[in-house]
């Protein structure tokens, strides 16, 4: 089981679990519904399961993602970067007026 925190009484959990006979991926968000217990923690409607039999679909489609979400980082980091400059080349040209 993989988990992180969304929030104090959201996480995420991805875990792979045997229902019915079968076994899944299974990716959900859980919420703490007791603000007073933290380990009550129960799976929301929040999320997918994927047979286990589709996993290397599954993990070639993450694959891709992973890749995409490389690449629109990238992307925003160039942004983020022209805009410091921009920023940063105007405010040395208001300092010498």
């Amino acid at each position: 089981m993989i988990e992180f925190s969304n929030g104090d009484l959201r996480k995420f959990v991805f875990e792979v679990v045997k229902f019915d006979g079968r076994w899944w991926i299974n990716l959900r968000q859980w919420g703490r519904y007791d603000r007073r217990n933290e380990k009550d923690w129960r799976p929301t409607k929040k999320g997918i399961s994927v047979p286990l039999i589709r996993a290397d679909d599954f993990k070639k489609a993450i694959a891709e993602l992973l890749i995409d979400l490389d690449r629109i980082q990238k992307q925003e980091a160039k942004k983020n970067e022209k805009k410091k400059e921009r920023t940063g080349s105007r405010s040395t040209n208001r300092s010498k007026r």
